[in-house]
């Protein structure tokens, strides 16, 4: 399998840093370049990972966070294969342990994609998202680790309450939490049927915040290329005020 893989960042029109950061393998964002709102754009064999994380604790603390995450996932697989579930829960305990030891008290999330000769598999963990764009469809593959999506699955807010409830931005579990107060527990996702023309969109919650699941479909069935219908993802959030850092990376298998 051979993929287009383009990502861009933006700090937003509110935030003085961008916390938010990215990674295509080993290459990731410096703090400088995550600020400025460098974009990228390659075409990948398998195997490979990509992945968002968003930074938690505030400026330096929450650029610090998404970067240790960034820059030490892929280190953790070198196999042709995409990676089982035990080895990615291994790898993201591995990461939170870091952080926990470089930088306390901050946070951050991670979603992140595997793929090997064998297929797709994708991890998370926080409030990061991984959408699936097939056959004109957008579905949202991942699970919001949130008081929010808590309080849907035990029916007591309705999936569109949930949307503008304050509970959304409360984290039940991310990166950054010590080992003495809770085992973290990232959701493992199987990606099957994935074929040519199919795309996977991982994002920050400064995207899906802003920009509802229909107008991402709208950008998704354009004609545009991976990179346009990107980019165009990162305008229409600053379009609606950019209140958040705003992260979005397209996967489309080709």
């Amino acid at each position: 399998m051979k993929f287009e893989i383009c990502a861009a960042t933006d700090k937003g029109k509110i935030r003085k840093n961008n916390e938010d950061n990215y990674f295509i393998n080993s290459d990731f964002l410096s703090f400088s370049q995550a600020n400025e709102g460098i974009s990228s754009a390659v075409t990948l064999n398998v195997p490979f990972s990509a992945g968002v994380s968003d930074g938690m604790g505030g400026e330096k603390n929450g650029e610090n966070a998404s970067l240790i995450t960034v820059s030490s996932f892929s280190r953790y697989f070198t196999s042709p294969l995409k990676p089982s579930a035990a080895q990615l829960t291994e790898a993201v305990r591995a990461i939170n342990k870091t952080l926990c030891s470089v930088s306390p008290g901050a946070g951050a999330t991670l979603a992140a994609v595997c793929a090997g000769e064998d297929g797709l598999c994708a991890v998370t963990i926080g409030d990061s998202r991984i959408y699936l764009y097939s056959g004109g469809i957008l579905q949202l593959i991942s699970t919001d680790h949130t008081l929010a999506q808590l309080h849907v699955d035990a029916g007591m807010l309705t999936r569109e309450e949930a949307v503008t409830s304050s509970l959304r931005h409360s984290l039940t579990q991310h990166l950054g939490i010590p080992e003495s107060e809770m085992q973290i527990e990232p959701d493992v996702i199987e990606i099957e049927g994935f074929t040519k023309g199919d795309i996977l969109l991982i994002c920050s919650d400064g995207l899906y915040d802003t920009v509802t699941g229909s107008e991402i479909l709208k950008i998704l069935d354009g004609k545009e290329s991976p990179e346009a219908k990107n980019q165009k993802l990162i305008e229409a959030a600053l379009e609606r005020g950019g209140p958040d850092n705003i992260t979005s990376m397209l996967l489309r298998c080709i």
